[in-house]
């Protein structure tokens, strides 16, 4: 990672690096690291969990200050906690369920394009029959029209028999096509449901692990509540471990965000030859700017975020109905 290294430490190294551009040596660049990381896909749920982590810290003061008064509220606090729990695991469990669906998908949509390849092979004998039936009609009909002087109504007729040939080659090329798409379909359709069950089936499991995890949380908090105000204390001491974890996994996404960017201008830097990036300057530097070219690579990691959200969004009410069911 020599290359990333060398990015990020253009900022500290600014004033050497201006006196490096002014000397004409390198291939310079600069991008607005800001706006690219205001496109990443994972935006949206970066804002969602700090958000949450926001209302979480917000109702863990406002029990802290009832409690302290109260006693009585633990219980309320015990259903905060327990809420927050679930939300976690939940959110766990649809990342790995996604996980799961996009690389069954991937395997299936390689199978996929494997007996559609089988497939055509088996008819290339019909679309070269199709092609062959054709061939000399319309080879003699194009002959016909541009070789001969015809007058204009037996121009039309050939040009209009022409046409209908033509619209005929293409309905018998359309049915091969038609019998392809359903050899694959009828092929691949096992394969498939296979692939849904195997999904269900880890779907529930996963599901039976969050309840399991739920539960003993549900027992271990009933028992440490009835010990009183010490209880109140371990409670808060646990919606803050929460906290922390919360605060951790925004911590991370955000990291990893940023390795993503970084990795595209590094590719990019790479592959046009740049010394030096520049993410800000204000020096008066001559520099490509490459924000638009990352910002078009971040749309297909934007477009496999999307995948994967369209996918645990077909499996989520399954899987949830599932759970219910047992």
């Amino acid at each position: 990672m020599r290359w990333l290294t060398v990015v990020l430490l253009l900022l500290a190294l600014l004033s050497s690096s201006c006196s490096f551009v002014s000397q004409g040596k390198g291939k310079i660049a600069v991008v607005d690291w800001n706006k690219i990381l205001e496109a990443h896909p994972d935006q949206v749920r970066l804002r969602r969990m700090k958000e949450e982590y926001s209302l979480l810290l917000k109702k863990r003061q406002e029990q802290e200050a009832r409690g302290r008064a109260h006693l009585s509220d633990l219980d309320k606090l015990r259903q905060l906690r327990e809420t927050s729990h679930r939300s976690y695991l939940s959110a766990d469990l649809l990342a790995q369920l996604t996980e799961r669906q996009t690389q069954e998908e991937m395997a299936l949509a390689a199978r996929e394009a494997a007996v559609a390849a089988a497939v055509e092979q088996e008819l290339a004998s019909r679309r070269q029959a199709v092609e062959e039936k054709y061939a000399l009609p319309l080879f003699n009909l194009r002959l016909k029209r541009e070789g001969l002087h015809l007058k204009p109504d037996e121009e039309k007729a050939v040009r209009d028999e022409l046409n209908r040939v033509l619209l005929e080659r293409d309905r018998e090329r359309q049915a091969v096509d038609a019998e392809k798409q359903r050899f694959v379909a009828e092929r691949i359709r096992p394969e498939r449901q296979a692939m849904q069950e195997r999904l269900l089936a880890y779907a529930r499991e996963l599901r039976a692990g969050m309840e399991g995890s739920l539960d003993k949380l549900a027992r271990e908090d009933k028992a440490r509540f009835q010990q009183g105000p010490e209880s109140f204390q371990v409670l808060l001491g646990s919606v803050d471990r929460e906290l922390d974890k919360r605060q951790q996994a925004i911590e991370t996404l955000e990291a990893d965000m940023k390795s993503d960017v970084a990795g595209i201008v590094t590719k990019l830097a790479r592959e046009k030859g740049y010394t030096v990036v520049f993410y800000k300057y204000k020096a008066n530097i001559s520099a490509d700017d490459i924000t638009q070219p990352v910002l078009r690579d971040l749309q297909q990691l934007a477009s496999k975020r999307k995948l994967a959200d369209g996918l645990r969004r077909r499996t989520a009410p399954t899987a949830a109905a599932q759970g219910t069911s047992k």
